[in-house]
């Protein structure tokens, strides 16, 4: 996902590369409907909610990353009022518990993917082919066999097994403000599967995070919202031609899902993400860009720049794939400050960082 720290290279894999996506995700290609018509937010985190699950509930959810597998559409409309929310948050998952999904790796403790401290489930499958992808083995929808035949990236596993691994920490997360964030990979590729998650974690009592390009239906956006405190949404470039060149995907999809979460009246928090890469996405334009995008959402502005390292190129070799970026180099700390400070000059009110 995004430009991930914890990269390592796992031993690995002797396959051909998954090919780029070749179109828009489901429901997201150009002209889909969505819900971006939504009527502004009421101001109250209660009826925000609300209107979220009403989108879900309205959306519905379609099938899971297993073929045939159980879902969480079962689930009845959303009534409205946050005391009827809760009580929907506490009931049994049901069937959903018992949904299969591909996990690339769970990573505990982590202070880089939300606030405190969190378990971080990375899922596998992503429709997007960044050129600076410091996770590839994270692109596999399926089973990645290494060049050992005994090795595999990522598992598969229920939404009961993942929540077991989350619950262990809990005592973590209460106090250090944390909980747990799903991230890729890009977990909407597993809609159904991730929003299951998510509901299940929020019946016990602990923050969710969502780290994910918004590349998805909206029906699986809303899906895992209803269930998610904090987004974080990947914008890699806000030029279509330059966003399609360096993914293999087109952007408006993705400031389309935005702005629909943004109409939504989602009372939680919302962060915009740049990946800092140089020469591909670090000019001043798009960087003003990218702020005007986060600073048009509700609540307050955030903008954090990731910047580009090259932990994840070991895994390239292993794989036998080629790093399309193989003289790129890390962004020189000064060059990250002035563009904090450029962004913070140019765009009042919006809070910019650098990830940690």
């Amino acid at each position: 996902m995004l430009n991930d720290p914890r990269a390592d290279g796992h031993a690995a894999a002797s396959a051909a590369r998954p090919p780029a996506a070749s179109g828009v995700a489901e429901g997201a290609e150009a002209g889909a409907p969505g819900v971006a018509d939504a009527p502004p937010a009421p101001g109250r985190a209660e009826a925000g909610r609300a209107r979220v699950a009403a989108a879900s509930a309205g959306l519905g959810v379609a099938e899971g990353a297993e073929a045939g597998g159980p879902g969480v559409a079962d689930a009845p409309p959303a009534p409205g009022g946050a005391e009827a929310g809760a009580e929907r948050a506490a009931r049994p998952a049901g069937r959903a518990l018992g949904l299969v999904g591909r996990v690339l790796r769970i990573e505990r403790a982590s202070i880089h993917d939300g606030a405190g401290l969190r378990t971080v489930v990375f899922l596998q499958g992503c429709p997007l082919r960044c050129a600076w992808c410091s996770t590839p083995e994270s692109q596999f929808a399926r089973p990645g066999v290494g060049r050992d035949p005994a090795a595999l990236y990522g598992e598969s596993m229920t939404v009961a097994e993942v929540v077991a691994e989350i619950t262990r920490d809990e005592v973590f997360y209460y106090h250090s403000g944390g909980g747990a964030t799903i991230s890729g990979g890009e977990p909407l590729a597993q809609g159904e599967f991730t929003a299951a998650i998510l509901k299940a974690v929020k019946a016990h009592g602990i923050a969710t995070a969502v780290e994910t390009t918004l590349f998805a239906a909206p029906k699986y956006v809303f899906a895992a919202l209803e269930w998610t405190d904090h987004l974080l949404v990947d914008i890699k470039h806000t030029d279509s031609a330059a966003h399609a060149r360096w993914t293999g995907v087109p952007v408006e999809p993705i400031i389309r899902n935005l702005r629909a979460v943004g109409a939504s009246g989602f009372p939680g928090r919302i962060t915009v993400r740049l990946p800092y890469i140089p020469g591909i996405n670090s000019e001043r334009a798009n960087l003003v860009a990218t702020g005007r995008i986060a600073a048009g959402l509700p609540g307050p502005a955030e903008l954090e720049l990731v910047p580009y390292h090259r932990l994840g190129v070991g895994t390239y070799e292993a794989l036998d794939w080629d790093y399309a970026l193989p003289d790129l180099r890390p962004p020189a700390r000064a060059d990250l400050m002035a563009a904090v400070a450029y962004l913070a000059d140019s765009i009042p009110g919006l809070t910019v960082a650098l990830a940690r």
